[in-house]
């Protein structure tokens, strides 16, 4: 995602109709769409700003590491707000005028009300279904490599021994290792996003070999792999990390740092959140099964994905560094 700065491209256009949307409007999207559908410049520049952040969202998706470093604060706060207030009635706009456009329906009658799904559960819901497609494309690969392998044409001896060899792996990895591909890819789309702040950033090198940053990455990649206990037990650690170094919190434990910083967390990371990120992990680290939720597959990866929201607004409002640590736990 190209958030170095604010005035990288794609970031300067998005930050620049997200300021002229909101100053159109009065900063309240609510009743967007309907003016939208009388006034003709709010409705392009709606489709203009819903293409400028499907782009956004499309640099995030394709980076191998799922958060972007360093970042002006000032992209971050307009960025979330555009996530929390603004995407659905933009959205709504863009997509009505591409339904009016196709049928030459001008007045394109409002489509009927559907049951609402919880943000968590929707985000699963498009998750998974993303992951399946993407699953089912993968394994028709392999389904075709199988065919041709089997299909007697005239391969070089070592091209069809290479095709056996990657499809007995392949099965192996899948059923002897218990590979779960589409969990995997709905994992890898779940995780939200962060856009780590340029004073929190500044606060670990490239070359420290356990700090915030890796730590994360390792937190995300355990948790996309399947291990999910050791997802939250790492995410603990950044939280320690993150209220030590970045919020000044003092305490000789977790709990007492918490409540050391209770009045310098973001609304998204209150108190209450964070009690529950550690005492979720603690559970983990004490191997006391008691003290955790008895949740299935799907509900424990809602209940991480919401745990890392938790996590990301704590790292995005952190403020400068007031004890440099690179060492997580010490």
């Amino acid at each position: 995602m190209a958030v170095r700065s604010k005035d990288s491209e794609d970031v300067a256009r998005f930050l620049g109709r997200f300021a002229q949307l909101r100053e159109w409007i009065d900063d309240n999207p609510l009743g967007l769409v309907e003016l939208a559908e009388r006034d003709e410049s709010v409705r392009e520049l709606c489709k203009r700003l819903a293409f400028d952040a499907y782009i956004l969202r499309w640099n995030e998706n394709s980076r191998p590491e799922r958060f972007a470093t360093p970042v002006d604060p000032s992209f971050t706060a307009a960025w979330r707000d555009f996530e929390e207030r603004y995407t659905e009635p933009v959205e709504d706009v863009d997509w009505r005028d591409i339904i009016a456009g196709i049928a030459g329906l001008p007045d394109f009658p409002t489509p009927e009300p559907q049951q609402a799904l919880a943000a968590a559960d929707l985000r699963w819901e498009v998750a998974d279904s993303t992951a399946e497609d993407a699953a089912r494309a993968i394994n028709g690969v392999f389904e075709f490599a199988k065919w041709e392998a089997d299909s007697g044409r005239d391969f070089q001896e070592d091209t069809v021994e290479d095709l056996e060899v990657g499809l007995r792996e392949w099965a192996r990895l899948r059923h002897d290792y218990g590979f779960d591909l589409r969990g995997v890819l709905r994992r890898r789309h779940l995780i939200p996003f962060v856009l780590v702040p340029r004073q929190l950033a500044a606060s670990y090198g490239n070359s420290d070999k356990v700090s915030l940053l890796t730590n994360l990455r390792s937190a995300h990649d355990a948790f996309v792999f399947g291990a999910p206990l050791a997802a939250l037990a790492m995410m603990r650690s950044i939280l320690e990390a993150v209220l030590r170094d970045h919020y000044g919190a003092e305490g000789t434990d977790l709990s007492e740092r918490i409540w050391h910083a209770r009045d310098r967390l973001p609304k998204q990371a209150n108190v209450a959140s964070l009690h529950r990120l550690r005492r979720r992990a603690n559970a983990v680290l004490h191997l006391d099964g008691d003290k955790l939720p008895v949740l299935d597959t799907i509900g424990l990866e809602k209940e991480i994905v919401s745990l890392l929201l938790v996590l990301r607004a704590l790292i995005e409002s952190a403020p400068a560094a007031m004890t440099r640590r690179s060492q997580l736990g010490g």
